[in-house]
């Protein structure tokens, strides 16, 4: 993830950068592990967490619940 010009949190495509199919691969279970990293390290969020930021971000979409 990275902050844009507004300084949200974006996720980056970081798979468009790279070439082949094995790099490519790499680079998803990279990041996974990184995901299952932050799991097991208890970085984590409560669902009910997430949906309220999503709701307050993002007002204009009327995001159901």
């Amino acid at each position: 993830m990275r902050k844009n010009e507004h300084d949200d949190m974006v996720f980056s495509d970081r798979v468009g950068l790279v070439q082949t199919e094995a790099e490519k691969l790499a680079v998803l279970k990279k990041d996974l592990q990184e995901g299952l990293d932050d799991v097991a390290a208890g970085r984590v969020s409560e669902i009910d967490e997430v949906f309220a930021r999503l709701k307050t971000q993002f007002p204009e979409e009327n995001v159901r619940v």
